[in-house]
């Protein structure tokens, strides 16, 4: 959901919107809808520190055994860790190369995708969320 929703409604205007300076209220309503648009919790707080849609994307990705790639921007590399891969945010050479390789590697990627869904299973089921949610609330006791 968090992918289609994306490629449908955010990549083909991002280019024009990163020049513009802006984001569409329309668009965010739109997420806001899907459930996207709430609040997250900081990491700090038992949360992983990240938008609604950036989790949803890359833990959607995971959870399909897809090798996940982000840029260093952000939360983003606390989210993948060493179940995918990190570039330079900006650096479209190095998403290149990153990408190349990953082609020329099919083990790479079954073993990237197979680490990811593992830990997107592991931290991020419902089941998983609500342990650490509960965690945190016994240490407020």
């Amino acid at each position: 959901m968090a992918q289609r929703f994306t490629a449908d409604n955010i990549t083909p205007h991002a280019g024009e919107w990163d020049e513009k300076h802006i984001f569409p209220i329309d668009t965010i309503k739109q997420s806001a809808e899907l459930g996207f648009g709430a609040i997250y919790v900081s990491e700090e707080s038992g949360g992983i520190g990240l938008g609604r849609l950036e989790a949803a994307l890359i833990i959607e990705a995971m959870a399909c055994s897809v090798p996940v790639r982000g840029s260093d921007s952000g939360e983003i590399p606390n989210v993948i860790k060493d179940d995918g891969l990190v570039f330079p945010e900006g650096d479209v050479t190095a998403l290149t190369q990153q990408l190349s390789a990953l082609i020329e590697q099919p083990e790479t990627q079954k073993t990237l995708g197979e680490k990811g869904y593992q830990r997107a299973m592991a931290q991020y089921t419902n089941t998983a969320l609500a342990k650490s949610q509960k965690d945190i609330y016994r240490t407020l006791r």
